[in-house]
Protein backbone atom coordinates (compact mmCIF):
# COMPACT_ATOMS: atom_id res chain seq x y z
CA UNK A 1 0.00 0.00 0.00
CA UNK A 2 1.72 3.11 -1.34
CA UNK A 3 1.24 6.55 1.04
CA UNK A 4 0.99 9.78 -0.31
CA UNK A 5 4.53 10.80 -0.20
CA UNK A 6 5.64 7.92 -1.91
CA UNK A 7 6.30 5.62 1.17
CA UNK A 8 4.93 2.21 1.85
CA UNK A 9 2.22 1.74 4.69
CA UNK A 10 3.05 -1.86 6.30
CA UNK A 11 0.69 -4.03 8.27
CA UNK A 12 2.93 -3.23 11.05
CA UNK A 13 2.33 0.62 10.93
CA UNK A 14 -1.55 0.10 10.62
CA UNK A 15 -1.43 -2.21 13.12
CA UNK A 16 -0.07 0.47 15.52
CA UNK A 17 -2.03 3.26 14.44
CA UNK A 18 -5.49 0.89 14.83
CA UNK A 19 -3.83 -0.20 18.22
CA UNK A 20 -3.37 3.90 18.89
CA UNK A 21 -6.62 4.88 18.05
CA UNK A 22 -8.48 2.16 20.28
CA UNK A 23 -6.48 3.23 23.23
CA UNK A 24 -7.49 6.31 22.84
CA UNK A 25 -11.52 5.11 22.56
CA UNK A 26 -11.10 2.55 25.45
CA UNK A 27 -9.30 6.05 27.50
CA UNK A 28 -12.29 7.97 26.53
CA UNK A 29 -15.35 5.33 27.10
CA UNK A 30 -13.65 3.94 30.87
CA UNK A 31 -13.65 8.22 32.04
CA UNK A 32 -16.75 8.85 30.92
CA UNK A 33 -18.15 5.65 32.88
CA UNK A 34 -16.17 5.50 35.45
CA UNK A 35 -18.23 8.19 37.59
CA UNK A 36 -21.57 6.19 37.24
CA UNK A 37 -19.73 2.59 38.44
CA UNK A 38 -21.48 1.21 41.72
CA UNK A 39 -18.05 0.26 42.92
CA UNK A 40 -16.21 3.19 42.09
CA UNK A 41 -19.35 4.88 44.44
CA UNK A 42 -17.18 6.05 47.21
CA UNK A 43 -14.85 8.40 45.00
CA UNK A 44 -17.80 10.07 43.25
CA UNK A 45 -21.50 10.26 45.15
CA UNK A 46 -21.24 13.13 46.37
CA UNK A 47 -24.37 13.35 48.76
CA UNK A 48 -27.93 12.23 49.26
CA UNK A 49 -31.14 14.17 48.35
CA UNK A 50 -34.03 12.62 50.78
CA UNK A 51 -37.64 13.83 50.77
CA UNK A 52 -39.33 16.33 52.06
CA UNK A 53 -41.17 15.14 55.00
CA UNK A 54 -37.84 13.73 56.45
CA UNK A 55 -36.31 17.05 58.61
CA UNK A 56 -33.14 15.43 59.54
CA UNK A 57 -31.97 15.46 56.67
CA UNK A 58 -32.02 18.81 54.41
CA UNK A 59 -30.34 19.64 50.73
CA UNK A 60 -28.02 16.56 49.88
CA UNK A 61 -25.97 15.91 53.16
CA UNK A 62 -22.36 14.03 52.27
CA UNK A 63 -20.88 11.59 53.49
CA UNK A 64 -19.76 14.12 56.93
CA UNK A 65 -22.51 15.00 57.40
CA UNK A 66 -23.91 11.63 57.63
CA UNK A 67 -21.35 10.29 59.74
CA UNK A 68 -22.08 13.22 62.30
CA UNK A 69 -25.71 11.70 62.08
CA UNK A 70 -24.67 8.57 62.79
CA UNK A 71 -22.30 8.88 65.71
CA UNK A 72 -25.12 10.80 67.51
CA UNK A 73 -27.22 8.36 67.42
CA UNK A 74 -25.44 5.18 67.82
CA UNK A 75 -22.72 6.44 70.07
CA UNK A 76 -19.00 5.75 69.71
CA UNK A 77 -17.81 5.04 65.69
CA UNK A 78 -14.63 5.31 63.54
CA UNK A 79 -13.81 8.39 63.09
CA UNK A 80 -12.32 8.53 59.63
CA UNK A 81 -15.51 8.44 57.87
CA UNK A 82 -13.80 8.71 54.27
CA UNK A 83 -12.67 5.54 54.68
CA UNK A 84 -16.01 4.01 55.24
CA UNK A 85 -18.50 2.75 52.46
CA UNK A 86 -21.91 4.71 51.13
CA UNK A 87 -23.41 1.42 51.49
CA UNK A 88 -22.40 1.07 55.42
CA UNK A 89 -23.60 4.17 56.42
CA UNK A 90 -26.78 3.82 54.31
CA UNK A 91 -27.62 0.69 56.16
CA UNK A 92 -27.04 2.37 59.45
CA UNK A 93 -29.22 5.29 58.58
CA UNK A 94 -31.58 2.59 57.83
CA UNK A 95 -31.68 1.29 60.85
CA UNK A 96 -32.53 4.44 62.81
CA UNK A 97 -35.56 5.03 60.81
CA UNK A 98 -38.77 2.29 60.96
CA UNK A 99 -39.86 -0.10 57.59
CA UNK A 100 -43.16 0.44 58.17
CA UNK A 101 -43.99 2.81 55.65
CA UNK A 102 -41.23 1.68 53.32
CA UNK A 103 -38.23 3.45 55.05
CA UNK A 104 -36.60 5.90 53.57
CA UNK A 105 -36.52 7.54 49.88
CA UNK A 106 -33.31 9.22 48.45
CA UNK A 107 -31.61 9.37 45.60
CA UNK A 108 -27.69 9.63 44.86
CA UNK A 109 -26.22 12.72 43.85
CA UNK A 110 -23.62 11.33 41.91
CA UNK A 111 -21.16 13.01 39.24
CA UNK A 112 -23.43 13.95 36.77
CA UNK A 113 -26.02 14.89 38.45
CA UNK A 114 -24.93 18.25 40.44
CA UNK A 115 -26.43 20.29 37.53
CA UNK A 116 -29.91 20.30 35.95
CA UNK A 117 -27.84 19.06 32.77
CA UNK A 118 -25.38 15.94 32.88
CA UNK A 119 -21.72 17.96 32.23
CA UNK A 120 -18.52 17.23 33.80
CA UNK A 121 -17.82 18.31 37.06
CA UNK A 122 -14.76 20.26 36.20
CA UNK A 123 -15.63 22.71 39.19
CA UNK A 124 -14.64 20.65 42.30
CA UNK A 125 -14.27 21.76 46.11
CA UNK A 126 -11.39 20.89 48.44
CA UNK A 127 -13.65 18.47 49.85
CA UNK A 128 -15.19 16.69 47.15
CA UNK A 129 -14.46 12.89 46.63
CA UNK A 130 -13.49 13.15 43.01
CA UNK A 131 -11.44 16.30 43.13
CA UNK A 132 -7.98 13.96 41.93
CA UNK A 133 -10.28 12.94 39.01
CA UNK A 134 -11.62 15.63 37.79
CA UNK A 135 -7.84 17.63 37.97
CA UNK A 136 -6.55 14.52 36.52
CA UNK A 137 -8.57 14.90 33.36
CA UNK A 138 -8.16 18.43 33.24
CA UNK A 139 -4.52 17.58 33.02
CA UNK A 140 -5.27 15.33 30.57
CA UNK A 141 -6.89 18.17 28.44
CA UNK A 142 -4.34 20.91 29.06
CA UNK A 143 -1.47 18.32 27.12
CA UNK A 144 -3.83 16.68 24.51
CA UNK A 145 -4.85 21.09 23.96
CA UNK A 146 -0.77 22.05 24.13
CA UNK A 147 0.02 19.04 22.07
CA UNK A 148 -2.64 20.09 19.21
CA UNK A 149 -1.25 23.28 19.14
CA UNK A 150 2.10 22.72 18.87
CA UNK A 151 1.18 20.37 16.03
CA UNK A 152 -0.59 23.20 14.20
CA UNK A 153 1.84 25.57 14.74
CA UNK A 154 4.66 23.13 13.56
CA UNK A 155 2.14 22.38 10.30
CA UNK A 156 1.92 26.17 9.84
CA UNK A 157 5.51 26.56 10.10
CA UNK A 158 6.59 23.76 7.78
CA UNK A 159 3.74 25.63 5.11
CA UNK A 160 5.38 28.67 5.29
CA UNK A 161 8.86 26.99 4.45
CA UNK A 162 7.48 24.83 1.39
CA UNK A 163 5.83 27.62 0.06
CA UNK A 164 8.73 30.14 0.52
CA UNK A 165 10.87 27.09 -1.40
CA UNK A 166 8.29 26.82 -3.81
CA UNK A 167 8.37 30.60 -4.81
CA UNK A 168 11.91 30.26 -4.91
CA UNK A 169 11.78 27.56 -7.19
CA UNK A 170 9.79 28.79 -9.55
CA UNK A 171 11.54 32.23 -9.56
CA UNK A 172 14.52 30.26 -10.47
CA UNK A 173 13.06 28.33 -13.48
CA UNK A 174 11.36 31.75 -14.56
CA UNK A 175 14.78 33.56 -14.72
CA UNK A 176 16.11 30.30 -16.53
CA UNK A 177 13.38 30.23 -18.92
CA UNK A 178 14.21 34.28 -19.57
CA UNK A 179 17.09 33.73 -20.08
CA UNK A 180 16.66 30.82 -22.67
CA UNK A 181 14.29 33.05 -24.34
CA UNK A 182 16.87 35.73 -24.38
CA UNK A 183 19.59 34.09 -25.69
CA UNK A 184 17.93 32.79 -28.44
CA UNK A 185 16.28 36.07 -29.32
CA UNK A 186 20.06 37.10 -29.98
CA UNK A 187 21.21 34.21 -32.17
CA UNK A 188 18.51 35.00 -34.42
CA UNK A 189 19.62 37.95 -34.95
CA UNK A 190 22.72 37.03 -36.57
CA UNK A 191 23.51 35.48 -39.86
CA UNK A 192 25.60 32.79 -40.50
CA UNK A 193 27.79 33.97 -43.52
CA UNK A 194 30.04 31.91 -45.89
CA UNK A 195 33.48 32.36 -47.46
CA UNK A 196 33.64 35.97 -49.16
CA UNK A 197 34.61 35.14 -53.03
CA UNK A 198 36.71 37.89 -54.79
CA UNK A 199 35.70 39.76 -57.74
CA UNK A 200 37.76 39.02 -60.50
Amino acid sequence: MSSKYGGDLSLKSCVKVFAVVMLVVMASVGIAVAPIVPHFENFFVNGMRYEESNPLFVGYPDKKIHHQVIQAYYGRTRRDYESISWSTDLSLIDGMFSNIYGGLKRRKIEFYGNDGVCLFKYFVHEDDPQKLFSWGVLGVNFFCFLVISLSYLYINLESTKSGKRTNNRQANERKSENAEENLDHHSDGFRVLGPVRPHL
